[in-house]
């Protein structure tokens, strides 16, 4: 799902507006400046908790996390094209739906290991690398960045999401959980100021 798909590039550093049929308010029900939405940011990340809907025995927890992405970055596009942006997925396990998904929901197929990917027996994984790849083609048409944020003890898929994080520029932190100290240390040091953290210019 790309919206610019045979159209021109963005002009560089344009953010859209009323000419492209966009209000300011219609853009920021989606998007706003972090210094704008620091506050709510924090205590969403605060306040996360396990998600209520009951998960049988026998399946993994439905996600879509190929999905989520593609729309993350057409709405970016759309809305800041030729503008610098950064998508920041947090995954907590392997997608088990849509495009992109390295695994089914049922628990009697295990995830690829890597000696499947090393034989090439992994049947989803070829399928899942080259959609991403056209997630980091239309990423990087845009000017846009993918980070990953992985936190759980099973596999999440960051081999097939590789391609998309890499080719953007983004990066990726690792942690057992949302409550580790690697997580939240790492995700609070990407908006400190350059002096003390990566100096990303968040603003």
């Amino acid at each position: 799902m790309c919206f610019f798909a045979g159209k021109q590039k963005p002009t560089t550093g344009v953010i859209a507006g009323t000419r492209d049929g966009l209000s300011s308010e219609s853009i920021s029900r989606f998007l706003v400046p972090a210094s704008e939405c620091e506050f709510v940011l924090n205590s969403v990340i605060e306040e996360l908790q396990k998600d209520p809907w009951h998960i049988p025995a026998d399946q993994r927890a439905s996600r879509c996390t190929g999905a989520a992405l593609s729309v993350a970055a057409s709405l970016l596009g759309v809305c800041v094209p030729g503008s610098g942006a950064r998508i920041m997925a947090f995954v907590g396990g392997p997608s088990t739906e849509g495009p992109g998904s390295i695994v089914s929901k049922s628990l009697t197929e295990p995830i690829r290991s890597h000696k499947d990917l090393d034989k090439d027996s992994a049947p989803l994984f070829d399928k899942a690398v080259k959609f991403y790849d056209q997630i980091a083609k239309q990423l990087v048409h845009q000017g846009h960045v993918l980070d990953l944020f992985a936190c759980a003890v099973d596999q999440v898929g960051v081999a097939e999401m590789k391609v998309a994080i890499e080719k953007t520029g983004g990066i990726v932190v690792l942690a057992e959980s949302f409550g580790h100290s690697v997580f939240k240390d790492s995700l609070l040091r990407i908006f400190q100021s350059a002096d003390n953290g990566l100096g990303l210019s968040f603003k």
